[in-house]
């Protein structure tokens, strides 16, 4: 009973301890200019992380599957920072000389506002920046077969958040960091944004059974919302596209609330999956190559996911869409 009750109160408190604590704690090591407390609090985000899926697990992954290609994912943990510290180097100043070219010295960015009022402001803009270049990710086909590398793991955790193939990580990053180098924010709102983006990144994919509760669900980027991200049916995964919050979701109408079933099959669909080969330096280049000619792209043809990759086809039924009109 008193384990029940312990697994419970987890259930609650880690949605608030992974979406505001640890930004929280990210943004005052930035404001007081403690990198090395930055990335611990990044070490102490993956710990719990790890703590908090053995604990309250949303779904009990079979050691087969939890193994299955396990160093492809730690080729991109091992991999992904560096290409994120690579592009944050050189993708700034080269966005500053077009910044300086197209509007000289003006300042684009209210620079004497408080900084408690710039932070809030930086995030809306950078994600919406992020959530159309994600969106559109899903439905180029170009884009999506390099981002799709992302949504190929069959189930979610900490580890497969890493699985980003470096084009994919390159347009996603880049988008993030237009607002800043264009429109001229600070250096320390700058700072103050990524970190937050990089202290929640684990969250919304670790499979971690949480009872977020509806103002955390309905405006943050939380594992009971993300996981329609993920859902094979493709009909259901253009949702929730964005990386922190779901305002601009909720904006254009791309918002879907809790409501997947634990049954429901995560990934990719069989059609899909077999232009994807495993292994970390296939995965370099063969999304740049085009598709089999069957794959007509990520907009849904209305095959349902092939029955060598549902387990249990009788329990494989998806919730109803929020908005059945999203686009297809």
């Amino acid at each position: 009973m008193q384990d029940t009750r312990g697994r419970e109160f987890a259930r609650r408190t880690f949605p608030y301890i992974f979406g505001i604590g640890f930004p929280a704690l990210g943004v005052i090591a930035v404001i007081h200019k403690a990198a090395v407390a930055v990335y611990l609090i990044y070490a102490l985000v993956t710990a719990t992380a790890l703590l908090a899926e053995r604990y309250i697990p949303w779904v009990p992954i079979p050691a087969n599957r939890r193994w299955r290609n396990r160093h492809t994912d730690l080729a991109y943990l091992a991999t992904a920072p560096l290409i994120m510290l690579a592009l944050v180097t050189w993708v700034p100043p080269v966005l500053q000389t077009v910044r300086d070219w197209l509007f000289g010295d003006a300042f684009l960015w209210p620079v004497d506002l408080p900084t408690y009022v710039q932070a809030p402001m930086a995030v809306l803009v950078v994600e919406l920046a992020y959530y159309w270049a994600h969106r559109i990710s899903h439905y180029n086909n170009f884009l999506w077969r390099s981002h799709r590398v992302h949504h190929s793991p069959e189930g979610l955790d900490w580890l497969m958040s890493w699985r980003i193939q470096w084009l994919n990580e390159v347009i996603h990053m880049t988008a993030r960091l237009i607002p800043f180098a264009m429109l001229g924010m600070p250096a320390h709102v700058t700072a103050i944004v990524l970190v937050i983006s990089n202290t929640h990144a684990l969250f919304p994919h670790a499979n971690i059974d949480t009872k977020s509760g509806r103002f955390l669900n309905g405006f943050l980027n939380t594992p009971e919302v993300h996981r329609w991200h993920h859902l094979q049916d493709l009909r259901y995964a253009n949702s929730n596209f964005g990386d922190v919050t779901l305002v601009w979701d909720r904006v254009f109408r791309t918002y879907n609330p809790p409501g997947v079933n634990k049954s429901a099959l995560m990934g990719l669909p069989a059609w899909e999956r077999r232009q994807l080969p495993e292994g970390y330096l296939k995965q370099l280049y063969r999304p740049l190559l085009p598709d089999a000619p069957r794959v007509t792209g990520r907009k849904s043809t209305g095959e349902e996911p092939a029955a060598d990759v549902v387990a249990d086809s009788s329990s494989a039924e998806l919730v109803e869409p929020h908005h059945p009109d999203w686009p297809r």
